[in-house]
């Protein structure tokens, strides 16, 4: 049931940090909802593999590929994710480190500068253990410091398993980094169920099975990233704090 929803993004995002440094080649299948053992679909969304309707939409997953293109660095940084503390250790030759953690309520927790790792740490309340949920990893280009990182987020609550919704989450994400004047403001690119996402687009507009121009112009629109600024909190000279929500089956970009 997650095919055209925002919970690809979450579960591509997971995938990716768990297979890049395995594989060579893989590939998400497929690219759009035509294709042979499927046909021509007589809905503009039906829940088909495809990251791509068949009038042309892109769906989350596709923005999600196109958020890893834009945003994924050359140098690959660790992530340790944890439960109510975090340990980040400084690898290859940068000085900077990565922190997430999340709650259901609302503590803070460091993340990096041009990280050299990162390290996720929640709470939980009445979900399954969020080590199954929340994924995150982190890259950065030499050359470009704190400016350079980036965050990669993903809540993925597997929404075709029979387990309890999860609550939101509270993100706190510190980046530890060398000492230099640090940004006022990140910018987080979002997916969910209501931001980046065509599907909610469709069936505000009535779940036509063939949208008019109109209509193609309004679901290309929602299926775009939300992007917002989220304030940061230099909480040392070397220390940079953000906070900020995810709901289940979402993801982002810091």
């Amino acid at each position: 049931s997650q095919h055209d929803t925002s919970a690809a993004v979450a579960f591509v995002f997971r995938a990716v940090a768990e297979l890049n440094d395995i594989l060579d080649v893989y590939s998400y299948w497929t690219f759009s909802d035509v294709f042979e053992e499927g046909g021509l679909p007589q809905l503009e969304f039906r829940n088909i593999y495809g990251s791509m309707t068949i009038g042309g939409v892109p769906k989350p997953v596709w923005r999600a590929f196109q958020l890893l293109h834009e945003h994924a660095g050359d140098t690959r940084l660790d992530v340790v994710m944890g439960q109510e503390t975090f340990v980040a250790n400084r690898v290859h030759r940068h000085h900077e480190q990565a922190a997430l953690s999340s709650s259901s309520v609302g503590d803070r927790v460091p993340a990096s500068d041009q990280p050299s790792s990162a390290s996720v740490h929640r709470r939980e309340s009445t979900s399954p253990p969020l080590k199954q949920q929340l994924s995150a990893f982190a890259t950065a280009n030499a050359g470009e410091g704190l400016r350079g990182a980036r965050v990669f987020v993903g809540f993925w609550g597997n929404p075709d398993a029979s387990v309890p919704r999860a609550v939101n989450r509270v993100l706190h994400l510190t980046l530890l980094h060398a000492e230099e004047q640090p940004p006022l403001v990140a910018t987080v690119y979002l997916i969910d169920q209501a931001h980046g996402s065509a599907v909610h687009q469709w069936e505000l507009q009535g779940r036509p099975a063939r949208p008019s121009a109109e209509q193609y112009k309004e679901l290309l629109a929602a299926s775009r990233p939300t992007v917002l600024q989220v304030e940061c909190t230099a909480t040392n000279k070397s220390a940079l704090s953000l906070v900020f929500e995810l709901q289940q089956d979402s993801a982002a970009v810091i």
